[in-house]
């Protein structure tokens, strides 16, 4: 059977850096705006999206975060900021890369595979 609790479950909405960084200058435009009218003028223009108040806190919390990405086709699809797990091997790699494509080489899967 299921419970009250059970049928109101939220579903997290992931928010790209891009939203973040619309919503931090939408805020700072806005200023006599609460946290809550913020969130339903960006619930309504992204209709996938359900945004709490409390995130809009966060986000504005870190406004000088969000407000330094560039807008570009990148930040729509900018989730979740991880750090490198073998940070030598990216640096090696960020290297090869910049030495195979300075030299005009298209890089494919296999070229990578056949390079390891």
């Amino acid at each position: 059977m299921m419970t009250q609790s059970n049928q109101l479950k939220k579903h997290r909405s992931a928010i790209s850096d891009d939203v973040k960084r619309q919503i931090c200058e939408w805020a700072e435009t806005n200023k006599n705006k609460t946290h809550i009218e913020i969130a339903k003028y960006f619930n309504d223009k992204y209709p996938n999206l359900t945004i709490e108040q409390c995130t809009i806190s966060k986000i504005l919390l870190q406004k000088d975060k969000w407000k330094t990405v560039l807008e570009n086709e990148k930040s729509n699809k900018i989730f979740k900021h991880k750090p490198v797990k073998f940070p030598m091997l990216d640096r090696a790699m960020n290297i090869w890369v910049e030495n195979v494509t300075a030299e005009g080489v298209i890089l494919t899967d296999l070229l990578i595979k056949e390079t390891l």
